[in-house]
């Protein structure tokens, strides 16, 4: 494979250790798993709807400000 794709061997195994690190499941499955259950419970504190909804248009609206001309970005 090495040399059809014109590689070293090294440099091949290191592609190849490299992908199969990116591939590989970072930290403990049951740890994840224990995770997902915790929130997939939904047993966190939360506002209303309507507050909730007021709150992340607010967001946006300052984010625009923040971003307008002469706003020092």
């Amino acid at each position: 494979m090495a040399e059809l794709q014109r590689l070293t061997v090294a440099e091949r195994v290191r592609r190849a250790l490299r992908t199969a690190r990116q591939h590989s499941p970072a930290g403990d499955p049951r740890r994840k798993l224990s995770v997902v259950r915790e929130a997939a419970q939904g047993a966190y504190p939360v506002g209303d709807l309507p507050s909730m909804l007021t709150e992340i248009e607010s967001g946006y609206v300052r984010d625009d400000l923040d971003a307008a001309p002469g706003s020092g970005e």
